[in-house]
């Protein structure tokens, strides 16, 4: 069975120049241990390659990634590149991709491309680092490093499970967050492991809210262009580098967008188009993807969402990755998938992730703040402002109010994953790592800064699966050319009148039916997971209630004891921190007896 721990690609980078087999018997016998171990833990990595100084080893199985060697030798990267050819980005090109560089002073970089598609962590280790695209338990057995769980990290993850994207709660792993470069510091010597993170030093290269500063009053026309224009060169990329996708179509705006676009710009391409539904009320979106299907002129596969959504056991026995199983939790979905795209043989896989964040779903009278800061008086009185409290059920008197309020100083738009069975002691973490993409928060309008925090929270789509693991898995909505596209487009004029994601629908019209383009309704999945939960209530009391969670003192015993009965699970929304809870207790105790 595929394993969400399995790697993409494995890199060494070693301290000095020239053949690491050759620098002396420390470093020559940790490189053939290291080979031994890659044959015996992940046979799906191909041969050893030394390429632009680094030696190198990449997946040939089942995704083969790509390699691209820069002409003067010393840089290579690693995933699925494209150019940069409508906009004068800071980086020259986009995709999912790893760059591994070595300037002439000997120093490494490794940078990490905004799409998030390709993960990226490293490890100091005795002779140069090793970087890959996750660390494995086996891997840093085989580099002599004992893992080491880092507390203040998992606390802080249970009030935003986010985290994980860009923070490691191993001691001594580094996470390179999409968008960002690592430098590696030779200096660092014999100093490996935990004490050695301080040599690793991040820095932000593609910067979105340096892009969103940038935004500025446009014609609604020129909007809808500019978003049609980039989604176009997003999904026209990505379906170039597969020969079948499989689109998860739920019925939604963003995956409705994602068919008719691949439809128009692919005709000739094998698209299966696939829609899962529950038997829940708000579940059930077939009507929907049927009239896309039929618009795109492609057949649909209906199947019934798998109700295993949480299996404990496998759970509790699988061999975890070096970050908590989020997104991939819904077990039930990600290995339906996973199966459907194996038996019609398609070898990617996309979803509409993301849409919400980058068109703006949210309703919220932030907007009417941002309104207000880009045509001062004008905004207070138009029917646009009007528009955004119905939008979001409130009085035109609130909106007014709280454009007087950030006049004198607004609170910060973060929100927080609930955490209700957490305790004091795992609060006083809250807000402790922040993603590099956040820190310029303060400098935008509000709702431009909700959909920036919006975006760098979408990055847990990237985070382990079974489908990540199994063939290319892109959530083309993310793409670099997308998100900066509705960066570049302010707050109130991306949303539009009083339906939501106005230019959106609005660009996209000619590609979608009626019933969707319409549609201002969401399907909703919360009953879905309610019982999935409640059906594994009795395995979840097992795991939880004498876990490690509570024996550190970062979940209530009693919280926890409360929420874990049918009455809360119908009746309260629970069922989500408890799939939390749940994955990160299964990854604690992995990783403490590994």
């Amino acid at each position: 069975m595929l394993t969400p721990s399995a790697l993409r690609f494995l890199a060494f980078l070693p301290d000095h120049a020239g053949n690491p087999l050759h620098f002396g018997s420390d470093v020559a016998k940790a490189v053939t241990d290291l080979t031994k171990s890659i044959t015996r833990h992940d046979p799906d990595l191909g041969p050893l390659r030394n390429v632009a100084g680094c030696l190198l080893w990449t997946a040939v199985r089942p995704v083969d990634v790509p390699i691209l060697v820069s002409a003067d030798g010393r840089s290579c990267s690693v995933g699925w590149s494209f150019d940069d050819t409508r906009r004068a980005s800071s980086v020259g090109r986009w995709g999912g991709f790893v760059t591994i560089a070595r300037d002439p002073q000997g120093r490494w970089s490794v940078y990490r491309s905004a799409d998030g598609v390709m993960t990226a962590c490293a490890i100091r280790i005795r002779g140069g680092l090793i970087v890959a695209s996750q660390m494995p338990a086996w891997l840093l057995k085989a580099v002599g490093i004992v893992p080491d769980i880092d507390w203040n990290v998992i606390a802080a993850v249970l009030g935003d499970p986010t985290i994980t994207g860009h923070q490691s709660a191993l001691r001594g792993v580094v996470m390179i967050p999409p968008g960002c470069r690592m430098d590696g510091d030779v200096s660092g010597g014999d100093v490996v492991g935990a004490h050695a993170a301080r040599h690793l030093r991040i820095k932000t290269i593609w910067d979105p809210c340096a892009i969103a500063r940038k935004a500025r009053a446009m014609p609604v026309a020129v909007a809808e262009k500019t978003l049609r224009g980039a989604v176009d060169e997003a999904v026209g990329a990505w379906g170039s580098v597969a020969d079948h996708m499989l689109l998860e179509l739920s019925g939604g705006l963003d995956s409705s967008i994602l068919a008719g676009t691949l439809g128009t710009l692919l005709p000739d391409r094998r698209i299966t188009l696939v829609n899962a539904s529950t038997i829940q009320a708000g579940g059930d979106e077939r009507r929907y993807a049927r009239d896309v299907a039929k618009l795109c002129k492609r057949q649909l596969v209906e199947i019934d969402a798998d109700r295993r959504v949480l299996d404990v056991a496998e759970l509790r026995d699988l061999a975890h990755p070096s970050e908590p199983i989020l997104y991939g939790l819904d077990a039930g979905h990600d290995m339906q998938m996973t199966a459907h795209a194996h038996a019609v043989g398609a070898d990617a896989i996309f979803t509409g992730q993301g849409g919400d964040a980058i068109f703006y779903q949210m309703p919220d009278l932030t907007i009417a703040v941002d309104a207000f800061k880009l045509w001062g008086w004008r905004a207070v009185f138009s029917t646009r402002t009007r528009d955004i409290t119905r939008r979001a059920q409130r009085s035109i008197w609130s909106a007014w109010a709280s454009m007087l309020a950030d006049q004198f100083g607004r609170s910060s738009s973060s929100e927080r994953f609930p955490s209700p069975m957490a305790t004091p002691a795992a609060a006083e973490q809250a807000g402790t790592y922040i993603h590099p993409w956040l820190t310029g928060l303060k400098d935008l309008p509000p709702a431009k800064a909700r959909q920036v925090e919006a975006i760098a929270h979408s990055q847990i789509f990237y985070g382990p699966t079974l489908r990540a693991q199994s063939t290319l898995f892109v959530h083309p909505l993310l793409s670099q050319p997308v998100v900066e596209a509705c960066l570049s487009i302010p707050i109130p004029i991306l949303t539009g009148g009083r339906g939501d994601r106005q230019r959106a629908r609005a660009a996209f019209a000619d590609r979608l039916p009626t019933s969707v383009a319409q549609r201002h309704s969401k399907g909703e999945a919360a009953s879905h997971y309610s019982l999935a939960v409640m059906n594994a209530v009795a395995d979840l009391r097992s795991l939880l209630l004498d876990g490690r969670l509570v024996a550190q003192g970062l979940l209530d015993r009693d919280a926890l004891h409360a929420a874990l009965n049918a009455d809360t699970l119908l009746w309260k929304d629970v069922a989500r921190p408890l799939m939390l809870y749940a994955s990160i207790e299964a990854w604690i105790r992995y990783w403490e007896r590994a």
